[in-house]
Order: C-alpha cells, then sequence, then structure tokens
C-alpha cells in the first residue's frame, strides 16, 4: 500500500529545489558576468595589438599597411592565438609555414578561423591615424559579445559599439573611406585583397 506524503513535505521539497535551483543560478550567473569582464578587454587587447604591428609593418613598407593579417602571423609578427575569441581554439598554422612572398596562400583558412574582419589593406597608415572615423578592423558576431561588437579606429582607439549603431558607424567609416577615394565596405563583409 503506497504512503501519501504530507503536504508539509511537499511544499518542502519544493522550497528546496528551488533554493537549490537559485544558488546554482547565482553562481552560474556570478562565472559569466566575470567571463565577460575579462573577454572584452583581452579582445581589445589583441586588436590593438594588431593595431601596432600594422603601424610598426607601415613603418617598414612606405607608410602602407599590411595587405592582410596572415602575413603578419605567416612571418611570425603576431600570433594566430590573437585572431581568436577567448575559450576559442586557436586557429592552426599550415605545416609547414609557407614562404612569406605565398603568405595568400593561407588566407581563406585565416579568415575562416579569425575573430575579425580586417579593413585596413588599402588603407595608407598616415591617412587612416589622421582620420578617427575610419574602420580598420573589428569582430565577426560572437555569442561572447551578444550585443555589439569591438570596433578598431584607424586613430588607435578600440571602442565597443552596440549592433544597432553599427550601421551608423559603418556609414562615418565609409564616409571617411570616400573622402579617400576608396570603396566603401558593407557590414561583415571581410573586403577583398588588393593585388
Amino acid at each position: 500500500m503506497a504512503t501519501r506524503s504530507k503536504p508539509s513535505d511537499r511544499i518542502f521539497a519544493t522550497v528546496s529545489l528551488l533554493a537549490l535551483a537559485a544558488i546554482l543560478a547565482f553562481f552560474f550567473l556570478t562565472d559569466r558576468k566575470r567571463d565577460r569582464d575579462t573577454t572584452i578587454p583581452r579582445i581589445a587587447a589583441n586588436l590593438k595589438g594588431l593595431a601596432t604591428a600594422c603601424l610598426m609593418y607601415a613603418g617598414d613598407n612606405d607608410n602602407h599597411l599590411p595587405p592582410h593579417p596572415a602575413y603578419l602571423v605567416i612571418t611570425g609578427q603576431l600570433s594566430p592565438a590573437q585572431f581568436s575569441f577567448p575559450g576559442d581554439n586557436p586557429m592552426p598554422l599550415p605545416h609547414p609555414l609557407p614562404d612569406p612572398d605565398n603568405w595568400r596562400d593561407y588566407v581563406d583558412q585565416f579568415d575562416q578561423h579569425s575573430a575579425f574582419f580586417y579593413l585596413g589593406a588599402d588603407l595608407p597608415s598616415g591617412m587612416a591615424s589622421s582620420d578617427s572615423d575610419i574602420i580598420f578592423a573589428y569582430t565577426k558576431k560572437s555569442p561572447l559579445l551578444p550585443n555589439g561588437r569591438l570596433v578598431g579606429f584607424g586613430d588607435g582607439r578600440v571602442q565597443f559599439i552596440p549592433e544597432t549603431d553599427l550601421p551608423k558607424i559603418f556609414a562615418q567609416s565609409n564616409a571617411a573611406r570616400a573622402r579617400l577615394n576608396l570603396p566603401p565596405i558593407p557590414l561583415d563583409t571581410q573586403p577583398p585583397i588588393p593585388k
């Protein structure tokens, strides 16, 4: 014969389950907030590292930015890990490394794994740095940045831009590009590599 539990036992069990769920949710949300609090600065530091490497490249190359970040990775100036979101596996490097003259062979693999879109290929660094509206790189969509993107500007600034503001920011960047007689670049598109 089955015994029935008292209503007070069922209420106690329900309250206990709810309390346990609340405690677990608190720990989960605290961990997620801590991860988010460290994720944005890490991605921003990687974007600033790209800007620094591009300016160093320009100093050695008639004031022109690199044609593609893959070149900086193949030549050992940057690590592939700098182009991955935290927690992702770093993009694989081809083995053996291609000759620096053949860096274009690595571009498709690089673009597939990179956390960034790079828009600096056709920008002379002097022109890029003099116009604070020009975007040189920005993050791809990611659950790590659910409400926006980190954007690197020509003046070296890296800023979090809400997703709703990106079209306006891109319009400003494309207007600045037009002043330099450069073609516009659509959002979420990797531009072609100049020949």
